[in-house]
């Protein structure tokens, strides 16, 4: 299944000249330089060969015998990539001489026992889970069947389901009660409201981008895309298949962490299927990368079930960084990020002994019933033994500086720091790059200052 060998040699091409600026040799842990020996991740090998403004290494790094870019070889690895990766959806089989296919445990707490079944898919629920003193005498749809507005409960109401929350709706409900801005229209993909909409285009904006957290470190915000090279521009391609190529290492770290979880109705693994993004239940989720010099150090899943609220099922760490605070680095430029989407709240399973864990470290607390009857009605993943909390992330958005150019003496400290550095970066690229080529090499300097600073402002202390 290999695409390049060990010890292939690649030719490294700047990014603005395209002229050759140095060779290496691929290895486990990246790129060996044969200029100094050293070893380098795909992202700092150009750079440490001098292309200091490189955006896109694997457009610029070529198979010496071939000619052939890591890009490319990103995008066929990905290609003869098998299990769920890139098959979307699991289907539910129903089992032969079975008259009762509904599940067997709770889809709130994920145990058995006595449960009430759903008429229209195969969910159960406990009565007290729901809330509800008796089982329904007539015909009872589940929360996910009904429309998150008008909450009627026919079988043969058609409703849309939500690209981004994944709650049923009527179009002609969504358009009555959903008051504020409208989206844009035609929509081609199904939104229940303006919240989700928003939530989608935020989250998107955010994909592939390289945010720097502190001492070098950094994060990134991805999911598994389609991935088809025609009729695509090379920005999208690019993005794709690094995604794509990031997730597969993802998905290793979290098999290595946890041990094997099955999914009840499917019979598949669940970590790939959230990683992947298989099935109704398990899409929409997204990974959150922390790295070091290109190695990932961290990864968690996440999806926004509603606007103001994140579970997060699944996070771990590389085993030589565990109990170094790469954890809780990943989920404090998580909560950053989400805070400015919107999101006042942030759920997460625990197995009981890492409970207190979790509340003495990292602020999470028990559900409140408020948030109790909130997931009632929301599309989360729940697993047996286990127990959820939460962490209420909205009031951290008062303590946060507002970073404007009208503000006081410390944000006045941080444009002069920036504004000293965009000046040196100025000099250095008149000296690299002489005559016309100065305007093309500014454009670049100008991009990369304007990430930093967006990475200040992701970063306020």
């Amino acid at each position: 299944m290999k695409v390049v060998k060990e010890n292939t040699v690649i030719k490294c091409i700047h990014g603005v000249r395209k002229d050759h600026i140095g060779y290496g040799a691929i290895t486990r842990d990246g790129i060996g330089c044969y200029c100094c020996g050293e070893v380098f991740s795909v992202a700092s090998f150009p750079r440490h060969r001098g292309d200091i403004f490189v955006d896109k290494p694997y457009e610029n790094l070529f198979i010496e015998e071939t000619k052939v870019s890591l890009l490319s070889c990103q995008i066929e690895a990905w290609n003869r990539h098998s299990v769920p990766a890139r098959s979307g959806y699991h289907h539910v089989v129903r089992r032969p001489r079975v008259k009762d296919n509904s599940d067997d445990s709770c889809v709130i707490c994920a145990d058995g026992g006595d449960l009430i079944c759903c008429d229209n898919c195969p969910s159960t629920y406990h009565l007290k889970c729901l809330g509800f003193k008796g089982v329904p005498e007539d015909e009872w749809l589940c929360p996910y069947c009904r429309c998150k507005y008008c909450d009627r409960d026919t079988v043969k109401d058609v409703l849309l389901t939500c690209f981004q929350c994944l709650k049923k709706y009527h179009g002609q409900c969504s358009n009555k009660f959903d008051k504020i801005p409208s989206r844009p229209q035609p929509l081609t993909i199904p939104f229940c409201g303006n919240g989700c909409w928003q939530v989608y285009q935020k989250l998107e904006n955010m994909l592939g981008r390289n945010m720097p957290t502190r001492d070098g470190y950094s994060w990134t915000l991805i999911r598994k895309m389609d991935l088809d090279s025609v009729g695509q521009n090379s920005e999208d391609l690019y993005l794709k298949a690094t995604c794509n190529s990031t997730i597969v290492l993802a998905a290793k770290l979290m098999e290595e962490s946890f041990k094997l979880i099955v999914d009840r109705q499917t019979r598949t693994n669940m970590i790939q299927s959230v990683i992947y993004n298989c099935g109704m239940n398990f899409s929409r989720f997204y990974t959150a990368i922390l790295q070091f010099q290109g190695k990932i150090i961290s990864v968690a899943s996440l999806r926004l079930p509603s606007p103001e609220l994140t579970e997060i099922p699944f996070i771990a760490t590389t085993e030589g960084q565990r109990s170094k605070g790469m954890c809780k680095m990943l989920l404090g430029a998580l909560e950053i990020a989400l805070i400015k989407i919107g999101v006042e709240s942030i759920v997460i399973p625990s197995s009981e002994e890492m409970e207190e864990n979790w509340q003495k470290k990292f602020g999470f607390e028990p559900l409140d019933e408020a948030m109790n009857r909130k997931l009632t009605n929301l599309n989360t993943l729940m697993f047996p033994k286990t127990i959820r909390l939460q962490k209420v992330i909205k009031h951290v958005k008062k303590m946060m500086l507002h970073h404007d150019l009208n503000l006081g003496l410390v944000e006045e400290k941080r444009y002069s720091k920036l504004l000293r550095l965009c000046i040196s970066l100025f000099q250095e690229t008149s000296l690299m790059f002489p005559g016309n080529r100065e305007a093309e090499a500014l454009i670049r300097v100008s991009s990369r200052v304007s990430n930093m600073h967006a990475a200040q402002m992701m970063n306020n202390e």
